[in-house]
């Protein structure tokens, strides 16, 4: 995250709505996990709550447009208590889906058609949903699929019919990355342009990471608490709506041992502090990365011991 940033959110902090000051209260905690060799998805899940020493009250999911939903996986999530949270790419397996031909989708098409049969999927379902549209539009990587505005009325599209479907089991989930609440309207990702609006939104999320050197960046060594403060402040315009942490990571600092684990412990403080009380969940991304961003919580001892103290720490079992 470049300087710029900082420099963004200290002009704009004035305009910004004041976050409120009460203590913050017990939070979901959950994860995507990793299948080692071996594994099915259900086995990873089962290891890594035996790693930190809890069960997870949140797993997360990713799905193309015409994977299947429920499978195996997701049924047994539902059968154990756990909660999804499901990110629905507008991609097949045979390519892209613009998302301009999603909101244009009229009764009776091919992509109408697919989007009630999300709904009556997720309506049958025997779980809780998070149910996120295509998480971080604004990145790089969904340049193919259109602008701001062709998103908007996607998720609205989509949204829209799975509510007339009468889905109740269901929260949408609106998933960018931490930098899009930083950069100014100058900027194509900044998230106000991607936002669908109040009424088509039930949570507004961020996925943060703490690169530092890996994936060929030389960043400064960034705490969570940092990276959100722009979450926290736009959270403060759209106070009915959630506030969650779908996915984060650090990577190792290798001239500091032990860093990460200290990273692990400051984040446990940070969510506990006024002002953050908009927050429900954080979802850890324990999945490897790539270019040396190992963001796994076995990356050092340290790290493990300071993850599983935070995951065993009672404010984190909402």
């Amino acid at each position: 995250m470049a300087l710029i940033a900082l420099t963004v959110f200290a002009v704009s902090a004035a305009a910004r709505p004041v976050p409120r000051a009460e203590a913050a209260s017990p939070l979901m905690f959950g994860a995507r996990t990793f299948e080692r060799p071996g594994q099915t998805s259900t086995q990873a899940v089962q290891a890594f709550e035996a790693a930190v020493g809890r069960k997870l009250d949140v797993v997360r999911i990713f799905k193309l447009w015409n994977n299947s939903f429920p499978d195996a996986h997701a049924n047994w999530l539902a059968d154990t208590g756990h909660t999804v949270m499901v990110s629905v790419r507008s991609r097949k397996t045979t390519g892209n889906i613009s998302w301009s031909a999603i909101a244009n989708a009229q009764p009776g098409s091919a992509l109408y058609n697919d989007m009630v049969g999300w709904a009556n999927k997720v309506k049958a379902y025997r779980g809780q949903v998070y149910f996120a549209f295509h998480h971080e539009p604004e990145a790089v990587e969904s340049l193919p699929y259109g602008n701001a505005s062709d998103f908007r009325a996607a998720w609205r599209k989509f949204v829209g019919i799975m509510k007339a479907q009468g889905v109740s089991n269901a929260k949408y989930v609106w998933i960018m990355t931490d930098w899009s609440f930083w950069v100014g309207a100058s900027d194509r990702r900044q998230a106000i342009k991607w936002y669908p609006g109040d009424t088509f939104v039930d949570a507004i999320a961020a996925d943060a990471y703490n690169w530092h050197k890996c994936r060929g960046r030389n960043e400064r060594w960034w705490s969570l608490e940092d990276n959100l403060k722009a979450l926290v402040w736009f959270g403060g315009a759209h106070p009915r709506e959630e506030l969650w942490l779908a996915e984060w990571g650090s990577a190792e600092d290798p001239a500091v041992p032990g860093r990460k684990g200290e990273w692990f412990r400051d984040a446990r403080a940070t969510f506990k502090k006024p002002g953050w009380d908009q927050f429900r969940g954080i979802v850890y991304f324990n999945y490897p990365g790539e270019q040396n961003c190992y963001w796994p919580i076995d990356s050092s001892a340290s790290a493990t011991n300071a993850f599983r103290s935070l995951a065993l720490d009672p404010f984190y079992d909402a």
